[in-house]
């Protein structure tokens, strides 16, 4: 009897009534059949090749949680399948609890065209007048919510960057119909400013493989999903960056990292990780007087409004940093006052969470008059180190 393993259809692409373009796969999981989807507009062409470049990160990390093989019926390209064992190593070494280095994938070669003779004697022979007829006219993109990180990298790479590329259904949940109109809008006036492509998706894969607990989002998932993404646009885009968090550490496992994220380069893409010299808070104290991310910031991701909500995790932390720089007046966006007392209280669920914290708490060391939110600070980090136990020595 074959070994259990998650099982990957043959990738399909149909065009939908409203003109968009779906790329579509079945997924066998145990006893369950998952359909998995990604939507683009009508003017991105579908994948001609490799199609299982598009499923075997995310998909091999539920094997990975399952302690089973991953079997492709499509082809995925040499330049990634080559990375997929030293992925698989790191994750298994981070997470030796839930994730298992036995994990084998099986699918066809690739089937990439080959070049013909005509094609290998342009290449060799400059100035043959044809070699303008190979040149690659895709950009480099960067992933792109409005948040800290998104619009850093944004910023620093702004003269590189032909594109900006976003997934609803990854931050925002798809079927949230008003808030997907105000989101859209904002990435419009925002590419339109800074004259880049807007590459946008619409997928079920987090709502598929989180919500049936197969797959965890934050520490495990969501850098492989950006480089799925990465490579749906891929036939337009040469180069992906991924903002960074604040896991540096090789240590510190979490779902996109230095160690991880240019893993997921393939033969038709190229993935980065930005940047991994700059934590949280010079981040923001970089952002503080840029009239673009004054205007547009969006960090929130309990309601998804036009505005941040002001009350959640990542508004109040955000908003505490910028009140160390004394520039929260600033951000519209943020429609109320800082409230430590609620800061305080927000606990700390991670390891990489905390290790924010303690870099907070150094960044408030040098913006003195503001105890009170050094104070707060003090609070979550033991509140953290109990919580996380062991796990809270793991330091950036």
């Amino acid at each position: 009897m074959a070994p259990p393993a998650v099982r990957v259809g043959l990738t399909r692409h149909k065009v939908l009534p409203d003109g968009r373009r779906r790329t579509f796969v079945r997924v066998r999981i145990g006893d369950d059949v998952h359909r998995l989807w990604f939507d683009t507009r009508n003017d991105v062409p579908f994948l001609e090749y490799d199609k299982g470049d598009l499923w075997v990160g995310p998909l091999m990390l539920v094997a990975m949680r399952r302690g089973e093989n991953l079997r492709l019926a499509d082809p995925i390209s040499p330049g990634r399948r080559a990375k997929l064992r030293q992925i698989r190593s790191t994750y298994a070494a981070w997470f030796p609890d839930r994730m298992s280095d036995s994990t084998r994938i099986k699918c066809p070669p690739s089937n990439r065209p080959a070049p013909g003779r005509v094609e290998r004697l342009i290449d060799r022979v400059p100035g043959s007048g044809r070699l303008a007829s190979r040149r690659d006219d895709r950009v480099a993109a960067a992933c792109f919510t409005g948040g800290v990180d998104s619009f850093h990298t944004l910023l620093d790479r702004r003269d590189e960057l032909g594109a900006i590329v976003y997934a609803f259904g990854l931050d925002i949940p798809r079927r949230m119909g008003p808030q997907r109109k105000r989101v859209t809008a904002t990435l419009e006036a925002i590419a339109a400013e800074t004259d880049l492509q807007l590459l946008t998706a619409t997928t079920n894969l987090r709502e598929v493989l989180v919500h049936a607990e197969l797959a965890k989002w934050g520490r495990e998932l969501h850098g492989a999903t950006l480089a799925s993404l990465g490579t749906l646009f891929s036939p337009v885009i040469s180069k992906l960056f991924i903002p960074s968090s604040d896991v540096r550490s090789p240590q510190v496992g979490w779902g996109s990292h230095p160690v991880i994220d240019p893993l997921w380069t393939s033969d038709r893409l190229e993935v980065a990780y930005h940047c991994e010299d700059h934590v949280r808070q010079d981040k923001v104290a970089l952002l503080a007087d840029e009239p673009l991310a004054q205007r547009y910031l969006r960090v929130c991701y309990m309601r998804f409004q036009e505005a941040n909500c002001g009350t959640c995790k990542k508004c109040q932390r955000t908003m505490a940093l910028l009140t160390l720089v004394g520039r929260l007046d600033r951000f519209p966006t943020f429609t109320q006052p800082l409230d430590v007392d609620l800061l305080a209280s927000q606990g700390v669920d991670a390891v990489n969470e905390l290790n924010i914290i303690r870099n907070a708490l150094a960044f408030a060391a040098k913006h003195p008059g503001h105890d009170d939110i050094e104070a707060a600070y003090r609070r979550l980090i033991a509140d953290g180190e109990a919580r996380l136990g062991a796990e809270a020595l793991l330091v950036d």
